[in-house]
């Protein structure tokens, strides 16, 4: 005798028996292999926030940007590089995201409507006396530091 939740063979094919109900991949789900899966974790890294006090991010607009990660011993860890495109603003995203609710990035990225989060406007202390004509290469990378703020020690209210 042959139950319903007994599978059969067709022409090579898995069928169910009519009235057992089949569940279907989605259309736009891809069929992922075991192996694919585990290829991802050689991109994956650890990073050990809680000991990491500054962020410094050297952003280039021809080839995309450099994060480094300061340590509380001063120790600066290997260059984190990101292609071109807004892929370096968006791990500061996550980045700033993962510290909540017990830290923060100082100074806070910014939200623009129609854009999503941007790096904040700073402006830079130093003398206004007579202007040095800027080089090309001067407008078109960008420095920003970021200290992460945790707000579990008292000494950071």
């Amino acid at each position: 005798m042959v139950t319903s939740s007994q599978k059969f063979k067709i022409k090579g094919k898995r069928v169910s028996l009519p009235g057992e109900r089949q569940v279907t991949r989605p259309p736009y789900r891809r069929a992922t292999s075991h192996i694919q899966l585990f290829l991802y974790w050689d991109y994956a890294m650890n990073v050990r926030v809680d000991e990491v006090v500054y962020v410094h991010c050297h952003q280039q607009a021809d080839s995309g940007g450099t994060i480094v990660l300061v340590g509380q011993d001063g120790v600066q860890q290997s260059p984190i590089h990101f292609p071109k495109g807004g892929h370096l603003l968006s791990f500061l995203s996550c980045l700033e995201t993962g510290l909540l609710p017990h830290g923060q990035l100082d100074p806070p990225l910014w939200s623009q409507r129609g854009k999503g989060k941007v790096f904040p406007k700073l402006r830079r202390k130093g003398r206004t006396v007579s202007p040095l004509p800027k080089d090309e290469s001067d407008e078109e990378s960008t420095d920003f530091v970021f200290r992460i703020v945790n707000k579990s020690r008292h000494e950071e209210f």
